[in-house]
């Protein structure tokens, strides 16, 4: 078929007996043989058989009509030979093969839309078999990607997946196949019970933990208790009782008034400020010592300050004297034991050293001989760097990492211990601490003593009791704690003096328990809804909204009109998901609902079948309203109907109507056998059905609107 003509309108031809005579591409009907025929440049050919075109026999019909197949996809010519070559593909008791290499599946709305399968690269000789094991309708979704499929057994590896564990199950994992930086959480390790930061804790242990653990001190301990060794030289748990106290912070408070002079060590150094009422700085009070006899008897007799001191000198110093901010000048130079020293005598020859900033003698005023720490040493990395004719005498660093150097002077290996010191004659040299012992306590090899091998001498000996005495001779009351010990039990003793404490005593993060504080009826919860609070409480809550006692579950809340501030329960309600359910009966206009529509909603009403009766629900006072408007949905069977229902009452305003008008806009056409009147009743309106056979379910929103 080289030429293909399309006709965008119907084509009207003649109708002939016979072959007229006529021009190339003349078309006619001869209604003799009831055929269509064509001139062409040799003549009349048939070019459809009419009687052909409603044939099923084979040989006419579709048989008569050409295919255009440039592609030449078919072996046959004409539809009806395609039409079976199409079929044959398609039978599903037959095997389909397409000699192309790709095969296309297009959307048979818009052709632009396909699935491709191409065997482009697949091995010579090979072929892809498909198998289906669905029992029921299944459907196969493809990634909208460029991208290989997952096959079950083909070794694969997985990018971007994100795999289930509570629908998957992963099995054979082995300890390569955990990345090294995974950081798996502890808590999924075992039972899960310990943490990571649990877990983070066996860093570093070098053995069995439940036997390090049977061989160590128990942390437990009563709170308040200390650990005192017993006559057995056995720790044991004391509750410190008696003067002190002892918290478990670890801090002692004395009792009041229960210190005596003997508790006060002879070097007590208590400050003269707290004594009487500490207007005596130590300074004055220091001024006591060497005083002989009364204080004031003295004073009184010694004579004015114009009498102790004059110019021919006819009255000597009897005692130290106060120069009243003054200074001796033009003192001789000191030649015996007692004179006065000068001011230029500070950090000079035959002088006195003197103290720097940091209350140490400057290195310039001490002799070449002192050596001076400097820190530690690497002798591997040589850090900091030592070098022979670079440092100060007496220098000395500690080697910290042992290893050899050439400092200048030759290779000089170093020990861990081991002291690097600059000597005055400009070059590092080792002063070795690691020499072997050659015997302990008089015995060689491998040593092991005991108290019995080495006699107490004046190290004495380690014992419960001397501790117990060290303690003892330690504790000593304060101002605000009062400890006793008792060294038979032992026992030491701490008690708090009553009213001493004050705000600066306890601890900014003492966390005292709200139930300790007036009568403890507020729980540290409580407590701790202060904390934000910025003004008086109760003058806050009498500003508040309050609700009922009680309340309908889900109910939305109501405002009073009395006070504006209590809630009030109400019949409506919005649920968890979000529904909202209003009472049937409801208003919507001004403020005052004095001008409103008024909504009601019928769920599910039944129509009586076969029968004529008023709908009471439809029902209205004409004096009050003036129209109503019903939309409905009626079900009968598999019938519906949708519509909607104006019924006017022709009134004045409070007079019942004189007349009514109904009208039944449907949007659906389906027959429920339903239909409706009104009707005045008195000055009610009613609306009445009439109902065909069969059950009848209405659904109504009702609107009335005020006359």
């Amino acid at each position: 078929m080289a030429n293909v003509h399309k006709f965008q309108q119907p084509v009207r031809v003649g109708v002939k007996a016979s072959d007229p005579t006529g021009e190339q591409g003349l078309i006619y009907y001869n209604s003799t043989d009831n055929v269509f025929r064509i001139r062409d440049d040799a003549g009349y050919a048939t070019i459809a058989d009419r009687s052909f075109l409603s044939s099923t026999s084979s040989g006419e019909g579709a048989s008569q009509i050409g295919i255009f197949d440039t592609a030449a996809s078919f072996t046959s010519t004409d539809v009806e030979g395609a039409l079976a070559e199409l079929y044959t593909l398609a039978s599903a008791g037959g095997s389909s093969t397409f000699a192309d290499n790709l095969f296309r599946v297009q959307d048979n709305g818009d052709a632009s839309k396909e699935i491709e399968f191409s065997l482009g690269g697949a091995t010579a000789s090979t072929k892809m078999t498909l198998v289906s094991s669905q029992t029921a309708n299944r459907s196969l979704t493809l990634p909208n990607t460029t991208d290989t499929l997952v096959a079950l057994a083909l070794a694969q590896t997985l990018t971007n997946k994100t795999i289930d564990a509570d629908s998957n199950t992963i099995t054979n994992i082995e300890n390569a196949d955990i990345k090294a930086g995974a950081a798996i959480d502890a808590a999924k390790i075992h039972d899960g019970s310990v943490s990571n930061t649990e877990f983070g804790y066996l860093d570093g242990v070098t053995s069995a933990i439940q036997t390090q653990l049977n061989a160590k001190q128990t942390t437990t301990l009563t709170d308040g208790n200390i650990l005192v060794g017993n006559a057995s030289n056995v720790a044991t748990s004391v509750n410190p009782s008696g003067d002190v106290d002892v918290s478990n912070a670890g801090v002692f408070s004395i009792s009041a008034g229960v210190i005596v002079n003997a508790d006060i060590n002879a070097s007590a150094a208590i400050d003269a400020a707290k004594i009487h009422d500490g207007s005596v700085s130590n300074t004055e009070y220091g001024y006591l010592d060497g005083v002989t006899s009364s204080i004031q008897t003295q004073i009184t007799a010694r004579a004015l300050d114009s009498a102790v001191i004059k110019k021919d000198g006819s009255v000597a110093f009897t005692a130290d004297q106060s120069m009243g901010g003054f200074k001796l000048t033009n003192l001789a130079a000191p030649a015996i034991n007692g004179d006065a020293l000068r001011f230029n005598q500070l950090g000079a020859n035959n002088g006195i050293a003197t103290l720097d900033g940091g209350g140490k003698v400057p290195v310039s005023q001490l002799p070449s001989s002192i050596m001076t720490y400097e820190g530690v040493w690497n002798a591997t990395t040589n850090s900091p760097a030592l070098s022979d004719g670079t440092g100060d005498a007496g220098q000395v660093y500690r080697v910290s990492v042992a290893g050899s150097q050439n400092l200048g002077s030759g290779s000089i290996s170093f020990d861990v211990g081991d002291y690097a010191i600059y000597n005055s004659s400009g070059t590092w040299e080792k002063s070795d601490t690691t020499d072997a012992v050659a015997s302990v306590n008089g015995q060689t090899g491998i040593v092991v003593l005991d108290a019995d091998d080495i006699a107490e001498g004046t190290n004495v000996y380690f014992t419960n009791e001397r501790a117990q005495d060290a303690i003892g001779a330690m504790v000593a009351d304060s101002s605000k704690v009062s400890l006793t010990y008792v060294d038979g039990t032992p026992s030491l003793t701490a008690d708090i003096i009553a009213g001493s404490l004050v705000n600066a005593d306890i601890n900014a993060s003492a966390a005292i328990d709200a139930a300790k504080i007036h009568d403890g009826s507020v729980s540290n919860t409580e407590f701790a809804y202060l904390d934000g609070v910025t003004s008086a409480i109760q003058t806050q809550l009498n500003a508040k909204v309050t609700g009922p006692a009680s309340a309908t579950d889900n109910a939305i809340a109501r405002y009073d009109s009395t006070t504006g501030k209590l809630l009030q329960d109400s019949t409506s309600i919005l649920s968890d998901a979000g529904g909202m359910t209003i009472a049937d009966l409801w208003r919507r206009g001004d403020g005052n609902l004095t001008n409103y529509v008024e909504e009601e909603y019928n769920h599910s009403q039944t129509l009586t079948a076969s029968t004529t009766a008023v709908a009471s629900a439809f029902t209205f006072d004409s004096t009050v309203v003036k129209a109503i408007t019903i939309e409905y949905t009626i079900l009968s069977g598999n019938e519906r109907r949708v519509g909607k229902i104006m019924v006017v009452g022709d009134n004045l305003v409070s007079v019942a109507s004189g007349a009514t008008s109904l009208t039944d806009e449907m949007s659906e056409t389906d027959d429920v056998g339903v239909t409706w009147t009104a009707a005045l009743n008195g000055g009610d309106v009613e609306l009445s059905y009439t109902t065909s056979a069969g059950a009848k379910t209405m659904r109504s929103d009702i609107k009335r609107y005020l006359a």
